[in-house]
């Protein structure tokens, strides 16, 4: 018997994942804008921590919300987009994903087909002064 943990060879067969492929690669770049983890650069504002712990003992965490997220967060960020960037916008055309990666995936496969030929991906880096 080999040393190592034994597993079945479907999964033997499991690829690295993309999101690791990424991680490693970026280590590689300097100033990266990286999205493949969740990295907070500072705590939790308070005042989120406090609504989060208001949302929990309120009984608003008990289970999954709608696909497309919270109404009342949808009209709030429609809000925001009005008073802030000047856009306007209707709940019904808000997303509410828990990560950038889960809205970016959305939107891609939401848009582009897959298969050879139907976009090129070019390398680009953001540098900080652009970042808004």
């Amino acid at each position: 018997m080999g040393s190592g943990p034994r597993v079945s060879r479907r999964v033997s067969r499991i690829g690295k994942s993309a999101i690791h492929e990424m991680t490693r690669l970026s280590r590689e770049v300097e100033d990266v804008a990286f999205l493949s983890w969740a990295k907070p650069t500072s705590g939790t504002p308070e005042h989120i921590n406090a609504g989060a712990i208001e949302a929990i003992r309120g009984g608003l965490c008990g289970g999954y919300s709608g696909n497309a997220g919270l109404p009342e967060l949808r009209q709030e960020i429609c809000r925001k987009l009005k008073r802030d960037n000047g856009i306007d916008a209707n709940p019904s055309e808000i997303l509410v994903t828990v990560g950038a990666i889960e809205g970016l995936s959305a939107a891609v496969m939401a848009l582009i087909d897959p298969g050879p030929g139907r976009h090129r991906v070019r390398e680009t880096r953001l540098r900080r002064d652009d970042r808004r």
